[in-house]
């Protein structure tokens, strides 16, 4: 008896987990759909482009450090702004899956191209730089997609029931928006500096 209420328990615990970060389950499930789908169209795209486009990127990333700082800045503020002005849109909410699914795509295109160019380098190359770089963005990104999702509906839900905009606090957003964007200036300084330090062990 004892067994069946603590699995009913743990059931119950379960559930209201889930439903409580269903948003973060979903855009994360759109990330790795990116990551799947890019991974799949690496080969259907034309290698002269693709290896252009991605030896520019790598190019860029074995400059200096402030000139990678600033690159890994200028992306990552561009992308975020994005995010958070698709959430001030009142058709926002289903746009902004978009974002994690683009960022999923890159990731997965230029994770295929360091390999299938370089094998076995190319891929320790990624494990240490590429993919500890866009985890920590991601992680940060996810947080902004999912407050840019819940201003959009709130938005959107007042335009629908002509309610007015104090009803949701634009200022809490604002907060969470600085705070995100400031963790990303953050992020922006580690992962230049593991870049410009992987870069002086690893050279492809």
């Amino acid at each position: 008896m004892q067994d069946n209420k603590i699995k009913k328990i743990r059931k119950v615990d379960l559930e209201q987990l889930i439903s409580e970060n269903l948003s973060f389950i979903v855009y994360i499930c759109v990330y790795f759909a990116g990551l799947i789908i890019g991974a799949l169209l690496y080969k259907n795209i034309c290698t002269k482009i693709s290896s252009e486009l991605f030896d520019n990127i790598y190019n860029s990333q074995a400059n200096a450090f402030l000139d990678t700082f600033f690159s890994k800045l200028c992306i990552y503020l561009s992308v975020y702004m994005l995010t958070v002005l698709i959430g001030l849109c009142v058709i926002g909410y289903p746009t902004v899956c978009c974002v994690p699914f683009l960022c999923g795509l890159e990731i997965a295109l230029k994770l295929s191209y360091f390999y299938n160019l370089y094998n076995f380098k190319g891929f320790g190359y990624s494990l240490l730089i590429i993919i500890p770089e866009s985890s920590m963005f991601i992680l940060i990104l996810i947080y902004a997609i999912k407050s840019a999702g819940e201003m959009s509906k709130n938005l959107m839900q007042i335009a629908r029931n002509n309610e007015s905009k104090n009803d949701i606090s634009i200022k809490s957003y604002l907060k969470d928006f600085l705070i995100y964007g400031s963790e990303i200036i953050v992020i922006s300084l580690i992962n230049a500096v593991l870049i410009h330090a992987f870069n002086q062990i690893i050279r492809l």
